[in-house]
């Protein structure tokens, strides 16, 4: 096998050129014709049992080439970094340049090299932020409640803060709607700013069956960066109104979401006139599971917080040599498929997304280079840091995860995955970053 190496010390990578001959290739091809001789069915032999130039005969040289091809090619550029001698890190870019039968096979390969990192000393400065739930939180989360279960009352008369209308919009710039510039009975409550500032206000006073037209400046904040801070021109009929009464918020509506436990006889020894069990205290109950939940959701977030604001602290006080840019390239792009992945589990169509945002794949993936970036450095970091304190993962944390995982989603489709090679390697990084961040956030968290 012949090796050419090209460092580029500006991007922090490598790349080789590997030429593999007959002898390079021999025993791959060998492996292949097995595989094939196992599956396809060859007069005389038993399968799997073929000789190779049988197998060569029945199937061609061609075929036999391309079956053997990316294994092929993973085992030799294994091999030529293994005999170079390079510190490589993530996947390498890998182009086949030259496969036919009785010639050498030719293709190179872009590698990232693992830079330098040092991590510096690390203090306690991360500040952990205590979760207070006021009474205020409540009420707004409860009238947030009450909504959901308001009754609505159609009215002819004109439109209110408070209200529920469903309209019809347009929206235009110079003449032309944009994407996703309509809406068909789309309902909204006034006063709940669920459209660009000022679109609601223009409702108030609209009756059943109006239409009117209006102008608008989208806020420079806007997430469609075409449309920020531009004033487009809005049409829109009414096509109802309702007025809201919410619920009251007493012992009948508190007993709506208390556990059973609470509310069947067995808990209070209770019984109303109608049969049913009565809570002793149904609305401080409410209250109570209510401040759980929303104590253990704001926790949740802190610790979300603390632990991003923690390993930004640690890369700031790392130093590194040069990131390679292909490890940037990769996680824009994985990021990219990461967002196609949220746009479509929503129902929408990536391509539509792409065009409404005026942006190509390839303009998205380098407005997703700093967070890339951000995200690389992190994973250098933490694995370095993993190094240094000598933070390992033992095989059997990883069974019992996988165990646990099994009970959890044995009725899934994805449990035969469950255990894998490949899952096993993912569970372990998980783990071994979740150690790293505990020891983190005991290090220097104040």
């Amino acid at each position: 096998m012949k090796i050419e190496v090209t460092h580029n010390k500006d991007k922090g990578e490598a790349n080789l050129k590997i030429v593999a001959d007959f002898n390079d290739q021999k025993p791959h091809l060998e492996k292949a014709a097995e595989e094939i001789s196992k599956s396809k069915k060859i007069a005389g032999f038993r399968p799997g049992k073929a000789p190779f130039d049988v197998v060569v005969k029945q199937v061609g040289e061609m075929t036999l080439l391309n079956e053997a091809l990316d294994s092929m090619v993973r085992a030799l550029y294994i091999d030529a970094v293994t005999s170079e001698k390079l510190d490589v890190v993530g996947s390498p870019e890998i182009s086949v340049e030259k496969v036919a039968p009785d010639n050498d096979v030719e293709f190179s390969a872009l590698v990232a090299l693992m830079p330098t990192v040092k991590i510096k000393a690390l203090e306690k400065k991360v500040k952990r932020n205590k979760s207070e739930i006021k009474d205020a939180d409540m009420t707004e989360q409860i009238d947030s409640l009450r909504k959901t279960y308001a009754n609505e009352e159609p009215k002819d008369n004109k439109a209110v803060k408070g209200d529920v209308v469903v309209v019809d919009f347009e929206v235009k710039r110079d003449k032309v709607v944009i994407e996703g510039g309509t809406g068909k009975d789309h309902r909204l409550v006034i006063g709940e700013n669920t459209m660009i500032p000022g679109f609601e206000d223009e409702l108030v006073g609209m009756k059943k069956d109006e239409e009117k037209e209006f102008t608008l400046q989208f806020p420079k904040e806007y997430h469609a960066e075409h449309l920020a801070g531009k004033k487009a021109d809005f049409k829109v009929k009414v096509n109802s109104v309702a007025s809201l009464t919410l619920p009251e918020f007493n012992e009948e509506f508190a007993n709506k979401f208390l556990p059973k436990e609470n509310t069947d006889e067995g808990a209070t020894g209770i019984v109303g006139p109608d049969g049913k069990a009565v809570n002793s205290d149904p609305v401080g109950k409410f209250k109570e599971m209510m401040k759980q939940r929303m104590e253990y959701e704001a926790d949740q977030k802190e610790s979300q917080r603390l632990e991003r604001e923690v390993v930004e602290t640690v890369i700031k006080n790392t130093d590194f040599t040069v990131i390679p840019d292909l490890l940037i390239r990769t996680e824009s792009q994985r990021m990219l498929a990461e967002l196609e992945h949220t746009v479509t589990s929503q129902g929408g169509n990536f391509e539509d997304y792409i065009a409404s945002a005026k942006r190509t794949k390839e303009q998205m993936v380098e407005d997703m280079r700093p967070e890339a970036e951000q995200r690389v450095k992190a994973g250098l970091a933490l694995g370095q840091l993993s190094e240094d304190e000598k933070i390992n993962v033992e095989d059997s944390e990883v069974d019992t995860e996988i165990e646990m995982m099994k009970q959890m989603y044995a009725n899934e489709p994805q449990a035969d995955q469950i255990g894998s090679p490949a899952h096993r390697a993912s569970l372990k990084s998980q783990i071994l970053n979740r150690k790293v961040l505990g020891f983190l956030i005991e290090k220097i968290v104040l």
